[in-house]
């Protein structure tokens, strides 16, 4: 699985897939926010999107939830 910087799961979403689709903030204005601070923004390219599918295609193959994780929109 691809990701770059952090990456969140509650304990009872233990079982779901996190593919990500964008890393760093388009915004990085937010005077309160350190969470991006070091990190630009880029789209993660499709590549790295159908290798993760295929991984997840062969550990979990029953998945239920799929969640998509990045920052793609300004507050």
């Amino acid at each position: 699985m691809h990701f770059t910087g952090r990456t969140w799961r509650p304990p009872y979403e233990a079982n779901s897939i996190i593919i990500q689709a964008t890393s760093g903030c388009t915004y990085k204005k937010c005077r309160f926010c350190s969470l991006y601070k070091d990190e630009c923004f880029r789209m993660s390219p499709m590549e790295e999107f159908e290798e993760d599918l295929a991984e997840i295609k062969s550990y979990q193959p029953y998945a239920r939830r799929i969640f998509w994780t990045g920052r793609t929109l300004s507050p």
